[in-house]
């Protein structure tokens, strides 16, 4: 069983003119994908997994963006990351989506934070 997910990557596509404008050109990584599963929630996996994908990208100097659900938008305030915008996802546009409504998320960025010295 997989019990959780989390994948950065340093190709940005999602909402790219949002975050293009956002990030003023800064070289920056997006989180694509934090899940964790609902029976293995609230036991500090998503919080090893963002810990261990932030420390890299501070090591690389990257600035980190992506998209919050409301469920997420706690969990990154506590690690930095700031608002910068709001989409919604017209949920019916997407396969498999018809007769849902408007999912709202906020983009989010977190500037590069300055790595400890060993």
């Amino acid at each position: 069983m997989i019990i959780a997910v989390c994948s950065f990557s340093t190709i940005f596509l999602i909402h790219q003119t949002i975050l293009q404008d956002e990030a003023n050109a800064i070289t920056t990584t997006e989180l694509r994908n934090l899940v964790v599963h609902p029976d293995y929630q609230r036991r500090g996996i998503g919080t090893s997994l963002l810990r261990e994908g932030l420390t890299e990208a501070d090591r690389l100097g990257l600035q980190s963006v992506l998209g919050a659900s409301p469920e997420g938008e706690d969990l990154y305030k506590r690690f930095g990351y700031e608002a910068i915008a709001e989409m919604d996802l017209k949920l019916w546009e997407y396969e498999g989506g018809a007769g849902l409504g408007i999912a709202r998320h906020c983009v989010m960025r977190r500037p590069t934070q300055p790595v400890a010295s060993p």
